[in-house]
């Protein structure tokens, strides 16, 4: 595949992306809480892989795990409790991550890169 064939692949997914994002926020409600969840997922399996895990490896079951917990608890007005668990899990991640060789600044920063936001985004949307 050539460079522009490959723009041109990146362009036509980011305008999908772009318009389903758009259409969720639109909508709002779960619809948007559980499309925020779902990239919140597909990040922390990224994330994972991308800091020396397996595909579908354990730190980002846990990350994704915690993702739809908070995007739920947030949507359904529980702020603190939310909070409470990315706080749990950055501490249990921190802690398996030492025994299993990983760093664990890099799965604990990524936890937090996607959680917050995600508690951030179902939050906002949901006080308009």
């Amino acid at each position: 595949m050539g460079q522009r064939d490959a723009l041109a692949l990146r362009a036509a997914s980011a305008a999908v992306m772009a318009a389903i994002a758009i259409t969720g926020a639109a909508i709002g409600g779960w619809t948007f809480n559980f499309l925020i969840a779902l990239i919140a997922v597909l990040i922390a399996f990224e994330w994972d892989r991308l800091t020396g895990g397996p595909v579908f490896g354990p730190f980002g079951t846990m990350m994704a795990g915690t993702a739809v917990t908070v995007a739920v608890l947030t949507g359904t007005g529980r702020m603190a409790g939310a909070f409470l668990v990315v706080a749990l899990a950055a501490a249990l991640i921190g802690m398996l991550a030492r025994g299993r060789g990983r760093d664990p600044r890099w799965l604990v920063g990524g936890l937090l890169y996607l959680a917050i936001p995600c508690i951030a985004g179902v939050w906002i949307r949901d006080t308009e």
